[in-house]
């Protein structure tokens, strides 16, 4: 996964839950996090399964230059979006 850009907040006292959503979930580092975020994703289908299987509210969102992609929330509430790394093909 890379991040394409970003923006995010976590309040003083919460690195612990976001290692556990950013470093376990994502598998980025907490120096990655501190950022609103735009990341592309080589299989959107399976970190979807991941977050909604660890009950993370998951938005679709339409498709931008042919890329899918969908909207996610951290456990403070910022947005995230995920973008398909590869264009789709009709």
């Amino acid at each position: 996964m890379r991040i394409h850009h970003a923006r995010n907040t976590i309040p003083e006292g919460g690195e612990d839950e976001a290692r556990a959503f950013y470093g376990g979930l994502l598998g980025l580092s907490l120096a990655d996090i501190r950022t609103r975020a735009t990341f592309t994703v080589p299989n959107l289908d399976a970190l979807r399964a991941r977050l909604e299987q660890a009950d993370f509210e998951v938005q679709d969102a339409p498709p931008v230059e042919g890329r899918r992609r969908f909207h996610a929330w951290d456990p403070f509430g910022n947005r995230l979006e995920f973008v398909d790394r590869n264009p789709s093909t009709p």
